[in-house]
């Protein structure tokens, strides 16, 4: 099984248009992301706390998720 970062969401696509020369670098840098997420740690950690990890902006003041919108809407 394999987790890869959506490079279509807004956001991450916002940058990718927009890093230029430094393009390569920033895939490259989502590449590490993918490949070193602690996805078993992750699982482990939740069987054990018996909690459902936080998805999404879950539990972020609204502000928060508004200056992440801003930013992925100016490109």
């Amino acid at each position: 099984m394999r987790y890869r970062i959506e490079e279509t969401h807004p956001s991450v696509a916002a940058v990718l248009a927009n890093a230029g020369a430094l393009g390569p670098l920033v895939k490259s840098m989502l590449r590490v992301i993918e490949e070193t997420v602690p996805v078993q740690r992750i699982w482990l950690d939740t069987a054990e706390n018996k909690e459902t990890p936080r998805t999404g902006f879950e539990g972020e003041p609204n502000e928060a998720v508004v200056e992440v919108a801003k930013c992925s809407s100016t490109t």
